[in-house]
């Protein structure tokens, strides 16, 4: 797995190839049946095998990997199709995938053990870690932020772990904000120059974030927001390192999690798994919609599949070319995916 470039990925006009799916489900010998022994009913796994690889081969999606663990032992796992059908190659347990959104329970774990070396409690004011969230108001109207109410919240920690700090946050792979929506709007500038490299750290991004108004007074609305970057910059706050170098310290490379990092090295990218999205999705990431100076290389639409389900390759032609590879990735490290 890895996790990497912040937002929009880099774009090609490459398309899935029709190649025949290859592997297979592989009950693990002897294990499947102790488990079944124990109380399992592995028939429903079975049928999310099936399931997804009727997805395979109408090619909605080009293949897939999972596997199912009890108590450290493997019960089930299955792999099927291609990660990379240009590259050949073949899905399976060492195919490195982009974690997104995941990493939000890796970044909250982090801020649970520096709760357990005594470096921070989760009441924390969390202006006491980030000075910049001192002054930041509530917003008299959530989608208009020209009015603040008076008082400064009391924003916790807390607060961001349980979405509910009152932050907002902007879709990604250029998602345009909605008109009249002035929170949206700010987000999106926010991202916008990140994607330019006009913002290079998790500490300028949240300095930036602090300055716009709150959507709703913290503990109010649970709403899936910019919560978990601001966790980030409290982990690197209180422990003194980065994001990635301290969850590789006390949670990744404990774990033996060796191939979850910010960013693809170069020396593994043969297993990185290609990126694919519909033909829609990739016209709203083409020239024509995406903002200039992106980190994407925008499609050409008249290059594209005219197949509505056609599966189009994103984030570059090759591995080389993909912004999550070691040297090419977004230096803010997105603790929220």
């Amino acid at each position: 797995m890895a996790k990497a470039s912040r937002r929009h990925p880099k774009q090609s006009a490459a398309k899935a190839a029709r190649k025949k799916p290859v592997s297979g489900s592989r009950k693990v010998a002897g294990k499947l049946g102790k488990a079944s022994r124990a109380g399992f009913d592995l028939s429903a796994l079975e049928k999310v095998s099936r399931t997804f690889r009727s997805r395979v081969d109408k090619h909605i999606i080009p293949g897939y990997c999972f596997r199912v663990l009890h108590r450290g032992k493997v019960l089930y796992e299955d792999a099927y199709g291609f990660a990379d059908p240009e590259m050949d190659l073949k899905y399976g347990p060492s195919t490195i995938c982009r974690l997104y959104s995941m990493t939000k329970p890796l970044v909250t774990a982090c801020i649970l053990k520096l709760q357990e070396q005594g470096k921070l409690k989760l009441k924390d004011r969390l202006s006491k870690h980030i000075p910049s969230f001192r002054d930041t108001k509530v917003a008299a109207n959530g989608n208009s932020l020209t009015k603040t109410k008076e008082h400064t919240p009391d924003l916790t920690i807390m607060h961001c772990m349980m979405h509910t700090a009152g932050v907002g946050e902007l879709g990604d792979f250029n998602y345009k904000p909605r008109p009249g929506f002035a929170a949206d709007k700010c987000y999106h500038e926010l991202n916008e120059r990140v994607e330019r490299r006009e913002i290079t750290s998790l500490a300028q991004f949240c300095d930036e974030l602090a300055k716009i108004p709150l959507r709703h007074e913290p503990g109010k609305l649970h709403e899936y927001s910019f919560a978990t970057d601001i966790l980030g910059r409290v982990v690197e706050v209180a422990s003194g390192m980065s994001l990635g170098k301290y969850m590789q310290k006390e949670l990744c490379g404990p774990l033996g999690m060796k191939d979850t990092e910010f960013f693809v090295q170069k020396s593994k990218a043969r297993r990185l798994a290609a990126l694919y999205c519909g033909r829609e999705q990739a016209l709203m990431l083409s020239a024509e919609h995406a903002t200039p100076g992106s980190l994407g290389v925008p499609t050409i639409p008249s290059q594209l599949s005219r197949k509505k389900a056609a599966l189009c390759r994103i984030d570059g032609h090759t591995p080389a070319e993909s912004q999550w590879i070691e040297g090419r990735q977004c230096p803010v490290e997105s603790a929220a995916g």
